[in-house]
């Protein structure tokens, strides 16, 4: 049975719009498997990108050719295609989609952002946490594969519309990650050590407080110390025990 044609309206509306009537007009790339953030982070990363106070955030600009994955166990390992048809609300954000067609070019700019991201080694995942937007997300990357493939002398052009603005985790150097997350959890994750770590990154420098105490009246035991410095202190408090 053709796919296209067993489509909802609104889904195959959706095709036609960026010009696949057929099954043949199907872009390869809408094959492409959508890496799993639980697979491809360490447990000490996704520990540390699931916490704002530990991951350095920002509203930054990101391109949706750079979106390679998500944290939603729906879409993660599904081709792009899979998981578009499988969308938990995807008649719905599609009917937004043609209703209004400006929503998304309002996201170009950083006064408005509707997506959560984590970023690592410069490509991002969709995060829940962070604001998330798989339907949406979805949506839009199947409309930037389906213009790029038909367009390749038009890619600068592309990649800056397709570009927007969302609320950015970025994922620590993995072992900045490991060295948070043994001095939270010196036992790998059973029993709390009773300090905890927030980011204090500021032009461009990667640092860290490390705190104890109640989480609304807590003591700065460390203050402005960089990953290593934060391994250097577990090893002493290591020591004393």
């Amino acid at each position: 049975m053709s796919l296209i044609e067993n489509l909802t309206p609104l889904k195959r509306m959706f095709f036609e719009s960026i010009g696949i009537f057929n099954d043949s007009d199907i872009p390869k790339h809408f094959l492409e498997p959508i890496k799993s953030l639980k697979e491809d982070l360490t447990d000490a990363e996704r520990f540390c990108v699931s916490d704002y106070n530990i991951s350095f955030s920002s509203i930054s600009p990101f391109c949706i050719k750079d979106l390679v994955g998500t944290d939603h166990d729906r879409y993660a390992g599904k081709s792009w295609l899979e998981a578009f048809l499988d969308l938990d609300r995807g008649d719905e954000n599609l009917k937004l989609y043609f209703d209004n067609p400006a929503y998304y070019h309002t996201l170009q700019t950083c006064e408005h952002y509707d997506f959560g991201l984590a970023k690592k080694d410069g490509k991002y995942y969709i995060l829940g946490q962070a604001g998330g937007g798989n339907n949406r997300l979805i949506i839009m990357k199947l409309k930037y594969l389906a213009l790029a493939s038909k367009s390749s002398n038009r890619l600068e052009e592309i990649d800056k519309e397709y570009t927007f603005y969302a609320n950015v985790r970025y994922v620590p150097k993995m072992e900045t990650a490991n060295n948070i997350f043994y001095l939270m959890f010196p036992d790998g994750g059973y029993k709390a050590s009773g300090y905890y770590v927030v980011n204090k990154s500021k032009d461009g420098n990667t640092l860290y407080d490390i705190m104890m105490g109640s989480p609304f009246n807590p003591t700065v035991v460390n203050s402005n110390v960089t990953g290593e410095e934060i391994k250097e202190f577990e090893q002493n408090i290591s020591k004393s025990r």
